[in-house]
């Protein structure tokens, strides 16, 4: 992402997902919610960014994501980092 100066939402957000890198999408997003008020309008869309980064929107958004290491493989672990859980 170098050249673009990155929103709070999203820095929080990988933030999180480096933090928890093996952790299911939902209970990750309603973590990040409840402990940033105020910051995320819904929990909908934390989740689509989640999904984002995690390159789970499918093949097509895999191949155009910004930043791959956060990518999980078949079996839902996270390509790059170790396991950590909550």
């Amino acid at each position: 992402m170098a050249g673009r100066k990155q929103k709070p939402e999203t820095k929080i957000i990988l933030d999180y997902i480096e933090r928890f890198p093996n952790a299911s999408i939902q209970p990750l997003a309603r973590k990040i919610i409840d402990e940033n008020p105020g910051i995320f309008e819904n929990v909908d869309r934390v989740i689509g960014n989640i999904r984002y980064y995690m390159g789970t929107n499918g093949a097509q958004q895999r191949k155009t994501a910004k930043t791959k290491k956060f990518h999980r493989d078949k079996n839902n672990q996270c390509l790059e980092i170790a396991r950590v859980s909550f």
